[in-house]
């Protein structure tokens, strides 16, 4: 009985622990992506630092339909003149266009 009493104690720690690993690990992987990240500014505090106001060219005669962030990119759907669909994907960090797709159809 003894040997019984002692085995039910030495789980009930080892579940113990096992919790407090758990929490741990969830601890660390919710903050991982703060630490490396500029900690949001309190209402009415003014920015960190930018990249400013950037412009991004898009053919004449296109619209943009919808904006999107993946990431750190931002995807910029368009609508050409012409009707086709078109993409321009934007660097967050420093506003620079990293790609455009332009989707054209193809001659049977």
């Amino acid at each position: 009985m003894q040997a019984l009493k002692a085995l039910v104690i030495a789980m009930g720690v080892l579940i113990m622990a096992g919790l407090a690993v758990i929490a741990v690990t969830l601890y660390k992987r919710g903050t991982q992506y703060v630490a490396g990240a500029e900690r949001a500014a309190p209402a009415g505090a003014p920015a960190g630092p930018g990249f400013g106001t950037k412009e991004v060219a898009i053919p004449a005669g296109a619209t943009v339909r919808r904006v999107s962030a993946e990431g750190d990119r931002l995807v910029v759907e368009l609508g050409l003149a012409d009707g086709a669909p078109g993409v321009v994907v934007v660097d967050l960090r420093d506003g620079s266009v990293l790609g455009r797709i332009e989707f054209r159809p193809q001659a049977p």
